[in-house]
């Protein structure tokens, strides 16, 4: 992968988990070889699920949620608990 640096455009749409990883998954489809994919934020989320894809050979997460392969976004924050220290203000 030495001096790899195609990007791909982002096609992340934050409308539904299913419909962003499709469309991340349509564009490695179209990778000639292995790719690592970078997610901040709801990205994240994205590249657990689509990091699966067999042209996936890495992850990284830039600020952004690390869920468990099947876990969304708000069960992953659900768990945590509610402490400004984790982006959370307690209720009321």
């Amino acid at each position: 992968m030495a001096g790899a640096t195609r990007g791909l455009p982002d096609p992340l749409s934050i409308n539904a988990l299913a419909i962003d990883v499709a469309a991340t998954n349509a564009a490695l489809d179209k990778l000639d070889g292995p790719a690592i994919l970078v997610g901040h934020s709801w990205g994240g989320t994205v590249i657990t699920q689509a990091g699966v894809h067999p042209k996936v050979a890495a992850l990284v997460y830039v600020n952004g949620f690390q869920p468990e392969v099947g876990e969304n976004t708000v069960k992953l924050a659900s768990g945590a608990p509610p402490l400004p220290e984790n982006g959370l203000a307690p209720a009321g």
